[in-house]
């Protein structure tokens, strides 16, 4: 059941409806769920972190979007036992601070 629940919500985030509401809907349940226990909590924090960051690089990601995104990042990182997710983020994020695109310095 858990990962049915993970399934439809990870759909919702990277939703391509034309409206963001769905997204955000998608990400806040993520944000809601990262202080629930779980049967595998590893496997959930690699899960919700690929997922939350692959809408960071989304072409339709605005600034609400990218701002829920970073906010349940972060609340990931101060649960987070991996270190390496934290590390990749910020490393990736110096990264898009270096480059000339827009959207990337946004998501940064």
């Amino acid at each position: 059941v858990e990962s049915e629940v993970y399934s439809k919500i990870f759909s919702l985030v990277h939703s391509k409806a034309a409206r963001g509401d769905e997204r955000l809907a998608g990400v806040a349940a993520l944000d809601a769920l990262i202080s629930v226990p779980s049967s595998d909590e590893e496997k959930k924090a690699i899960r919700f972190g690929n997922n939350l960051s692959h809408g960071l690089k989304a072409p339709y990601a605005d600034f609400e979007f990218l701002h829920a995104i970073a906010k349940a990042l972060g609340k990931m990182s101060l649960r987070s036992a991996n270190v390496d997710r934290v590390e990749f983020e910020i490393v990736r994020c110096l990264e898009w601070l270096r480059t000339d695109r827009s959207d990337r310095k946004l998501a940064a």
